[in-house]
């Protein structure tokens, strides 16, 4: 039996877009992979995600939490997600609280440049490389690059943040 996944309702928020993934890895832990997008006309700073993991009967079995790697979100502007809890024997379908964020700043104008994606099969994994250009006008640091993987359908089955090797970039 499915799971099935639920999203936040659309609206003039922070929300979860409907195209989120689960799977369970060899370690037993439950992996939600998915995107969150501004709907604001403001930027937003840090978004928070819950998800509540529900029995057929609806209760609460687990809770897992997470932050969004892509720390500064323009107005219209969406970041990938993930979420791992150990896998409860006992849930059947999954919904999200609605995200919790700060407004602030807009974020710095970065761009990347360059992209690659290679995957090696050999580990499994994929890894990804590129440059970051800043088009700020000031020195920005920890600046933190975000890649998401998609499946056939264009559903995010990955997501990873890591910050960009430099002290900061001018």
């Amino acid at each position: 039996d499915t799971p099935t996944p639920t999203s936040t309702p659309s609206s003039d928020t922070v929300r979860v877009l409907p195209n989120h993934t689960h799977y369970v890895d060899g370690e037993g832990a439950l992996h939600i992979v998915g995107e969150v997008e501004n709907g604001t006309d403001d930027p937003v700073y840090r978004v928070g995600l819950t998800v509540q993991l529900l029995s057929s009967d609806g209760d609460v079995v687990d809770t897992g939490h997470g932050v969004a790697p892509l720390q500064h979100l323009a107005a219209g502007e969406r970041t990938c997600f993930h979420i791992s809890v150990q896998d409860p024997a006992d849930w059947s379908s999954y919904a999200f609280d609605p995200p919790s964020y700060s407004t602030g700043a807009p974020p710095p104008a970065l761009s990347v440049v360059s992209d690659t994606g290679t995957y090696v099969p050999v580990t499994g994994w994929y890894l990804l490389g590129g440059e970051v250009r800043n088009d700020h006008g000031a020195r920005v640091k920890g600046v933190t690059a975000v890649g998401t993987l998609y499946n056939d359908c264009g559903d995010p089955v990955g997501c990873q943040g890591a910050y960009v090797l430099s002290i900061g970039l001018d």
